[in-house]
């Protein structure tokens, strides 16, 4: 599990997804909004998103929200996580969603 923060305005700046791993994202404060492959879903103080494997991700705090985008990360793939974990593939190139 992470605990992860954005300012206002931030972004991941890169998509990910997983070959094994399954990620359960829960939001805490502030609005921003996630890329799941083809779609942009908001998120705000109480939403929760499950991401399945080969499911590309990425997620960012609005210009406009209040307070830091906050959210905790809770992965599972039935292993220890690397801070990385080894099944991840990044891409830098994908172009942002929004």
């Amino acid at each position: 599990m992470t605990a992860n923060s954005m300012l206002p305005g931030e972004q991941a700046g890169y998509w990910h997804t997983h070959s094994q791993v399954e990620e359960l994202y829960v939001f805490f404060t502030g609005r921003g909004e996630m890329g799941l492959d083809d779609v942009v879903a908001p998120v705000t103080p109480g939403t929760a998103i499950r991401v399945g494997q080969d499911v590309w991700r990425t997620w960012r705090a609005l210009p406009d929200s209040p307070e830091p985008l906050t959210w905790i990360c809770i992965r599972a793939g039935g292993s220890e996580l690397e801070r990385m974990p080894g099944d991840a593939t990044r891409d830098t190139e994908k172009p942002m969603p929004w």
